[in-house]
């Protein structure tokens, strides 16, 4: 709910006022109408007018100019502009008053339409239409606008329009009276935003902003923040009137209130008084309130009538104040109670604070002896003095916090305490000494290091350690903990006591003294019972404990004056003997025995778990040889499943294929063979020379045919069906192929060739398999061109070694890398499903690798592509097949075998399974063989993949091996 405004001044209804002002003129020309009928009666002879410039007289010539006379002087004195416009709208009356506002003379727009007095805006779009509608239904309209004048101010006019009555039944236009009202407009909106502003300011201060009336007893005025802090609004507030002190001061600070009101009815003017009290809210809760008055208004005498004020709740401060107090309280309580050692000192060294726990450390319990003294007299160690005086300097230096660990007490068994010192300050922000609470952590520090030690002894512990490694780090760690001389971790018999494997874990490389065979021989009954019930044993001195002098000698001579002992049990019997040794007579602690009982389990338990994961780990690589073994094998039947799979599909299309290009073909060349046979006998007969060239311009035709029949007849090819051993010549390959390949591409792609340098090169791949595969790269050749646009495509043929390398190339549009990487895949096509199975190129690529050969690619987009193929040369004379190379596979896979029998019988061997008599020229085996004199043995290695079978047979069997 919004809090109440300050009052604000009563401001006059603009259109009221020009009601009243019309009203008198109404009431005027009322008065000038009676007055026109006395005259025209002639009963008035002369007028009396009064106005500014005193009164004027005028005689009455005739009723008419009376009339005028009077109306224009009556006009003359409105100090409102009165204009008048006939029915058209134009100028035919100004007053005075008028040409004044206006800054026109009358002379100069009688007769004129208005819009050469002023141009009006008017405030709202749908004005013009209100004003004709009051107009035209009660013949007056009373409203603003903005009045545009000819010097170009604009004018904020308050206007009365009235509708005159008709004269003779004509219309008599309107009359309009006009006040500017800019000023007062402009005052009002001043007044406007300053009350905005105040209450605005008085909506956003924090605190709650009044006006209290003091001789009533009651706030006239209040802000919103009232409800925010008190849970009343303003209006409850002044409701409360007089009652407001009773009802909601609190009854301890009513006397307080009426005695800064008295401070304030004697104070100067503009001093501000300040008090503290506590007003209930509206859940019964007291709420502490810090009101800042001035006096607001005075009553003639100098008394205080009101006061303005701002209250700021300030609860929270005193509920930190009463806070601060009670922690003051407790904090006296701790000092006296706390085994904390809380001290002070000045710049000078001399202990100014401490508490009891000081006084009994430094001074017996008697403050006299710690209070004033220097921190060098109270320390009897000089080098302990010295560290924590210069620890006080640096806190002195610094100006800040410092955490540190001070030692205290004697040298061999110092007590170690965690100080931490602050600097002390005056008032001023000057540092005037050092202040610090020490607390002994003797006893938290050795747990502590002991928990470091396991944890440490955890870390090192890796899952990959060796028992070396667990015994290397067992030993580092106790040497440094213990400052031991010697570490060692032994095997025992728990029935002979006797010592075995005694540098399982020997730290310093030294062996066990002459004459310690058993620990039966230095130690008593009693502590062999322990060791074997699994509790740790502690030798303080083995002068003390040894049976005899020369056990004792032995010890000493081995450096062990004091010696700890804990047993590792396996099934309820001790199994290891975890033991620490020192030069010196030492006084076991109880957290000693604890500590290295606790990390003897742990060495037994990792030694334990290292054996069982080394043996684990075995088992493991066994098992993950074996599995790989099996995934290896599941990934190669699925490979040959999936091959197979898509060869199967690939041949049922190829067979259809092949068969329709067989049969077109076959039907070619049985027509053909008539033709060609009467071209033949046409030729013989003695004929014009015009037509034997006519004759064989048609034979050249008829040859072309042929060959393109017998082009057709290559592409029926079953690729399911193994490729025999064939061997193609290149150039009579390339005279039956041609013209397929040419007329495989649309007409606007140019069709060129290079394979002249090759024509006698002997190939290991069958005809009908080449031409599938160039016929393939040369039709998508032409689709990458795309039908319609000019290009070219390009075959070239050379020899590289033992090689034949067959390019084809485009100037199509290139592939992309994503395109370029899977473009050999099955079933891979960027055509739409329908137009293209995408086997074509997988068709090359099987063709070519069944071959013995590669496919090669290189293209980018806008460049275009590159196919090569790098097919196996056959040599250079053929061989008759009793002359062919033999070869014997000695393969136990059998499916290994298959394979590399139909690789070598591809490449033209002759193969045999197992030995061969007469040895085979070549031995195909997967272990270690003997070969035969003259024999060539191929070892393949175990678990090769079908895929690295075949590359290693490829390299090995080129022509030029």
């Amino acid at each position: 709910m919004k809090g109440s405004r300050a009052p604000a001044r009563p401001r006059p209804d603009p259109l009221a006022v020009l009601e009243a002002e019309n009203a008198e003129l109404r009431l005027r020309l009322a008065e000038a109408t009676e007055t026109l009928e006395a005259i025209r009666s002639g009963e008035v002879e002369a007028l009396v007018i009064e106005g500014p410039a005193g009164p004027q007289v005028f005689a009455l010539a005739s009723a008419e100019a009376a009339s005028n006379a009077l109306r224009g002087a009556m006009l003359a004195q409105v100090s409102d502009a009165v204009i008048a416009v006939d029915a058209g709208g134009r100028l035919t009356y100004l007053n005075a008053a008028a040409e004044r506002m206006y800054g026109v003379p009358a002379t100069e727009v009688l007769g004129h339409q208005v819009d050469s007095l002023y141009h009006r805006r008017w405030l709202e779009p749908t004005e013009p239409a209100r004003a004709v509608e009051a107009l035209t239904a009660r013949g007056v309209w009373r409203g603003e606008s903005l009045h545009e004048l000819r010097d170009g101010r604009v004018r904020r006019v308050e206007s009365c329009v009235t509708r005159l009555a008709p004269v003779d039944g004509r219309p008599a236009g309107l009359l309009s009276v006009n006040r500017d009202v800019t000023e007062r407009h402009d005052a009002d909106q001043r007044l406007r935003d300053h009350d905005r502003f105040v209450g605005e300011i008085t909506a956003v201060v924090p605190g709650i902003v009044y006006v209290h009336d003091v001789r009533e007893g009651r706030n006239v005025f209040i802000n919103q923040q009232c409800e925010a802090v008190l849970g009343y609004t303003a209006e409850e507030i002044r409701a409360l009137g007089p009652r407001l002190l009773e009802e909601l001061v609190h009854p301890d600070d009513r006397g307080a209130l009426r005695a800064h009101f008295q401070r304030l009815a004697s104070a100067a003017e503009g001093v501000t008084c300040e008090v503290e009290y506590r007003l209930r809210r509206r859940d019964g809760s007291w709420r502490w309130l810090l009101s800042r008055d001035v006096a607001y208004q005075r009553v003639p005498l100098g008394g205080l009538r009101s006061v303005l004020g701002v209250a700021t709740d300030v609860t929270a401060r005193k509920e930190a104040e009463a806070e601060l107090r009670r922690t003051a309280e407790l904090l006296r309580a701790v000092l006296e109670t706390t085994p904390d050692i809380v001290w002070a000192r000045d710049l000078a060294g001399r202990t100014t604070l401490g508490n009891q726990a000081l006084f009994d450390l430094l001074g017996g319990g008697n403050p006299a002896r710690v209070l004033g003294a220097e921190a060098g007299t109270l320390i009897p160690d000089p080098g302990q003095a010295a560290r924590i005086l210069a620890n006080d300097a640096t806190v002195l230096a610094r100006g800040t916090l410092l955490r540190v660990e001070e030692a205290l007490g004697p040298p061999d068994a110092p007590r170690v305490f965690e100080t931490l010192k602050a600097p002390l300050r005056d008032g001023a922000g000057r540092v005037i000494g050092v202040a610090g609470v020490s607390r002994d952590v003797t006893q938290a520090r050795r747990q502590q290091r002991g928990l470091e030690l396991l944890a440490d002894l955890s870390v090192a512990f890796a899952p990959a350690a060796s028992v070396a490694d667990i015994a290397a780090t067992t030993a580092r760690l106790l040497l440094g903990h213990f400052n031991a001389a010697r570490v060692s971790l032994a095997t025992v018999d728990p029935d002979s006591w006797a010592l075995q494997d005694v540098h399982l874990l020997a730290a310093d490389g030294g062996g066990e003294p002459g004459g310690v065979e058993a620990l039966s021989s230095y130690l008593s009954a009693g502590a062999l019972a322990d060791l074997a019930r699994g509790h740790p044993v502690a030798v303080d001195d083995v002068r003390k404990d040894a049976r005899t002098a020369a056990h004792a000698a032995a010890h000493e001579a081995w450096g062990t004056r004091a010696l700890l002992l804990a047993p590792c049990l396996t099934d309820g019997r001790v199994a290891y003997l975890l033991g620490v040794t020192r030069a010196t007579p030492t006084r076991w602690r109880a957290d000693d025995l604890v500590l290295l009982t606790e990390v003897g389990a742990r060495v037994h338990l990792r030694l334990e778990r290292a054996r069982a994961e080394a043996a684990r780990a075995a088992s493991e690589e066994r098992l993950r040889q074996h599995q790989e073994h099996l995934e290896r094998l599941v990934e190669e039947r699925t490979a040959e499943l999936e091959a197979s799979h898509a060869q199967l599909t690939l041949s049922e299309r190829l067979v259809a294929l092949g068969t329709l290009a067989a049969g077109l073909g076959h039907d070619m060349g049985n027509l053909l063979m008539p033709l060609r046979v009467r071209l033949s006998a046409l030729s013989q007969m003695p004929l014009p020379v015009e037509a034997h060239a006519e004759l064989e311009a048609i034979g050249t035709t008829a040859e072309y045919l042929r060959r393109l029949a017998a082009g057709l007849r290559l592409l029926a090819l079953d690729p399911a069906t193994p490729p025999p051993a064939e061997i193609t010549e290149l150039g009579a390959w390339w005279t039956d192929t041609e013209a397929v390949l040419r007329n495989c591409l649309p007409r606007s792609v140019t069709f060129s060739a290079d394979v002249a340098g090759c024509s006698e090169a002997r190939v290991v791949i069958g005809k009908a398999a080449l031409t599938q595969a160039v016929f393939n790269l040369v039709q998508n050749a032409g689709d990458a061109i795309g039908p319609g646009r000019a290009g070219c495509v390009t075959v070239r043929a050379r020899c590289d070694g033992g090689d034949l390398v067959l390019s084809v190339t485009d100037t199509g549009s290139g592939m992309g890398d994503e395109v370029r990487r899977r473009c050999l895949e099955p079933f891979f096509t960027t055509k739409p499903r329908g137009i293209s199975t995408g086997l074509g190129l997988s068709l090359v690529h099987g063709l070519v690798r069944d071959a013995g050969g590669t496919v090669e690619l290189e293209s980018a987009p806008g460049v275009g592509t590159t196919f090569t193929l790098r097919l196996p040369l056959a040599p250079s004379a053929g061989l008759a097949a009793d002359q062919r190379p033999r070869a014997a596979v000695a393969v136990e896979d059998a499916r290994i075998a298959a394979f590399v029998t139909a690789e070598l019988r591809r490449l033209r061997f002759e193969v045999v399974r197992g030995p061969a008599d007469p040895p085979a020229d070549l031995l195909v085996a997967d272990r270690p063989l003997d070969a035969p004199a003259g024999s060539r043995l191929l070892l393949l290695p175990p678990g090769r993949e079908v895929r690295a079978v075949r590359e290693l047979l490829r390299q090995a069997l080129q022509p030029e091996s």
